[in-house]
C-alpha cells in the first residue's frame, strides 16, 4: 500500500501539529491521580523483567477509546488501566510502561498478567514500533465516525480562553486529520499485526467484534460485555468520566438525529474512509 498524496512525509514524519494545551490538559489529569514520574522509573528495576507482549489501542479523541480500554483491561490476562501519556519515542518507554503500570491500580496484576496494555491517542507520544521490546506487539486501531467524534470533542472543556466556536472547530478538524493520517501511515509503513474496528461496530455488534478483538490478541478467554469501573480510569484528560462509561457494561450509541452535527472536511473523509476499508 503506497503512501497517499494527502500528506507530505519526510523522514518518517507526518505534518503534524501538537497542541500544547492538549498536552498541559493531560499533566493536570496526571497529577491529580499522582502519575507524576513522566521522566523516571526505578534505576535497573526493570532491566531482568521478561519482555511481556503488549496490546496498543490507537486512536483518537472521543472515539469510545474509554469503552474499548476498559473491557481491554478487565480480563485477567490484561495489565493495564488506560492512557498512560508514556512518549514511546524515548529509549526506555518499555520500563516507563512498567514503572506507570506498577504505581496505578493495575499494579497487582503485573505479575501474573500476560499482557500489557496502553492506548495512544495523540501524535507528540509516537508510536512504539522501533522498540526492541515492543516487537510482539498487537496493535488495535479503533474509528468512530468523524461527524460522531467532532461533535464529542466540541463540548470538550480543554480550550483555556478560546472561546470562537469556528475556532474550536478548525482545532479539532486538524487534530483529527493529522491522527487520521498517522495512524495510516502507521499501516502503510510497518508490517506488525493491526487490526481496525469501529466504535459503531463495537456498541451494535458487540459479542463478534469482541470476539474478533480476543482472537487476534490471542486471549484464552473471550472480552465480556462488562467491566469493572476504575475510579483511576475516570479522571478527565484520562478517559471518559461520563455517567454511560460508569455503568460498567456496554450501552447503546447515544442518537444525534435532529441535532446540528459539525462539518466534516473531505480530506478528513477520504483518509476515514480509507482506513474503514481495511476492517
Amino acid at each position: 500500500m503506497g503512501v497517499p498524496s494527502e500528506y507530505k512525509i519526510g523522514k518518517c514524519n507526518v505534518i503534524l501539529r501538537a497542541r500544547r494545551l492538549v498536552v498541559d490538559s493531560l499533566k493536570v489529569a496526571y497529577n491529580q491521580i499522582n502519575f507524576d514520574r513522566l521522566n523516571g522509573y526505578p534505576s535497573g528495576g526493570w532491566s531482568d523483567w521478561p519482555d511481556k507482549p503488549c496490546i496498543f489501542l490507537l486512536s483518537y479523541m472521543r472515539s469510545g477509546s474509554t469503552l474499548l480500554s476498559n473491557l481491554i483491561t478487565s480480563s485477567d490476562e490484561i495489565c493495564g488501566f488506560g492512557e498512560t501519556a508514556i512518549r514511546y519515542s524515548v529509549d526506555n518507554s518499555y520500563e516507563l510502561l512498567l514503572d506507570k503500570l506498577s504505581a496505578s491500580s493495575a499494579g497487582a496484576s503485573l505479575q501474573g498478567a500476560s499482557f500489557l496494555f496502553d492506548k495512544i491517542l495523540h501524535n507528540h507520544l509516537g508510536f512504539p514500533f522501533y522498540h526492541p521490546r515492543f516487537q510482539n506487539s498487537r496493535y488495535l486501531i479503533l474509528l468512530r465516525h468523524p461527524a460522531y467524534a467532532l461533535s464529542s470533542m466540541m463540548k470538550m472543556p480543554r480550550y483555556g480562553n478560546v472561546s470562537s466556536a469556528s475556532v474550536r472547530l478548525n482545532i479539532n478538524q486538524d487534530y483529527l486529520f493529522s491522527r487520521l493520517c498517522a495512524l495510516e501511515f502507521a499501516m502503510a509503513t510497518y508490517s506488525f499485526d493491526f487490526m481496525v474496528l469501529s466504535y459503531e461496530s463495537l456498541v451494535s455488534d458487540s459479542s463478534l467484534v469482541l470476539e474478533r478483538v480476543s482472537s487476534f490478541v490471542g486471549l484464552s478467554e473471550v472480552l465480556s460485555q462488562d467491566y469493572v469501573v476504575d475510579v483511576n480510569k475516570m479522571t478527565w484528560g484520562v478517559g471518559d468520566a461520563s455517567d454511560k462509561i460508569k455503568e460498567g457494561r456496554i450501552l447503546p450509541a447515544r442518537t444525534l438525529e435532529g441535532q446540528d452535527l459539525p462539518p466534516v472536511p473531505d480530506r478528513i473523509m477520504r483518509v476515514y474512509d480509507r482506513l474503514m476499508g481495511r476492517i
